[in-house]
């Protein structure tokens, strides 16, 4: 897998909870059911180096746009 940071700030599908992870599981966490914001993860091309981690973890509400926003498609390997 290659770019996985820096390109753009990724939408993942998980709303934002800035204390989820204090109760969340700890493996594989699928984040809140509900919520305002979702998450956004990565860095985009104007980051500096503490956010072009894919464990950096910001929130965006889901009705903006950026042109430092995107999305990864994904899709489970059916054996």
């Amino acid at each position: 897998i290659y770019d996985m940071a820096g390109n753009v700030w990724e939408w993942v599908s998980d709303f934002y909870d800035k204390d989820y992870y204090a109760t969340s599981p700890a493996t594989n966490p699928s984040g809140p059911e509900e919520g305002s914001f979702y998450v956004v993860r990565g860095g985009s091309w104007d980051s500096n180096a503490n956010q072009l981690r894919v464990s950096d973890r910001r929130f965006n509400p889901p009705n903006s746009g950026a042109l430092n926003s995107g999305f990864r498609c994904a899709r489970n390997i059916i054996p």
